[in-house]
């Protein structure tokens, strides 16, 4: 928990440095982007100090995993599972301003060209495409834990399908961390299978292989785009004309910079 917090603390300095050096010196390339290193500075700080509080642990058992939070298990139920969804909202923003960081890049570039139709979208596009990504990250996690999750105490639907906790995993819970599982506390139990102990049948939890499949989906579309748009900006880098040498070599310092 100390190291978290050291981090928290050096994070809170370097984005603080760093906000005050991009305020200070007036470069005129830069351009918007000083708005999109505003929000990254300000959301790694909340990230690490998210971090910091809750102190996230994942526990695997054989066919499910525990998430958890070393700092915040003894909290009451609904204030432990609320820091925990904070979190996981807070986690997809990672990828998400990384992705903007590569788009950025990409749409400097893009915007001389007049024909281009990314040429016509202006920042308004842009958040709305990012609200939109975050609703459908965040919908998909509330329902689909909260419907098929085997959650002692339920915030969102009683009518649900039932799926018994991992019995190991809730031993090794109570043996590793002194939690009993039984008791209500802000977690999330996640079951992809159950195995009948009589026959050795075994029983996928569908809802919660998809849910898993579709975050994961997400994040790799993202990835996907990063690396398109980085393929993209060294291409149009390279055919840059001879007269724009500086901006070429800005560029290029941006970009080494971001892939760094």
């Amino acid at each position: 928990m100390l190291f978290n917090w050291v981090m928290a603390v050096l994070s809170i300095l370097s984005n603080l440095l760093l906000v005050l050096l991009v305020n200070k010196v007036k470069v005129v390339d830069l351009g918007s982007y000083t708005v999109l290193i505003y929000v990254s500075a300000v959301m790694d700080v909340i990230i690490a100090m998210s971090k910091a509080l809750v102190v996230p642990n994942i526990h695997m058992g054989k066919y499910s995993f525990v998430v958890f939070g070393v700092g915040t298990w003894r909290w009451p139920a609904f204030p432990g599972w609320s820091q925990h969804f904070v979190f996981d909202f807070l986690f997809y923003q990672t990828f998400c301003i990384l992705c903007y960081h590569f788009v950025y890049r990409y749409m400097v570039l893009q915007s001389s060209r007049t024909s281009s139709f990314v040429a016509e979208l202006n920042i308004w596009h842009w958040t709305a495409m990012g609200i939109i990504f975050e609703i459908i990250c965040n919908v998909i996690m509330t329902f689909f834990i909260s419907h098929y999750e085997p959650r002692t105490v339920r915030k969102f639907s009683d009518n649900h399908q039932d799926w018994r906790p991992d019995a190991q995993l809730v031993n090794d819970m109570f043996n590793y961390y002194g939690i009993n599982m039984s008791r209500p506390f802000g977690h999330f139990h996640v079951v992809y299978a159950e195995v009948d102990e009589e026959d050795g049948s075994m029983a996928w939890n569908w809802p919660i292989v998809i849910y898993t499949l579709s975050i994961l989906g997400l994040i790799y579309m993202l990835g996907v785009l990063m690396l398109v748009c980085a393929n993209s900006v060294l291409s149009m880098m390279r055919s840059l004309a001879a007269d724009s040498n500086i901006r070429a070599s800005t560029h290029q310092q941006f970009f080494r910079a971001l892939v760094i």
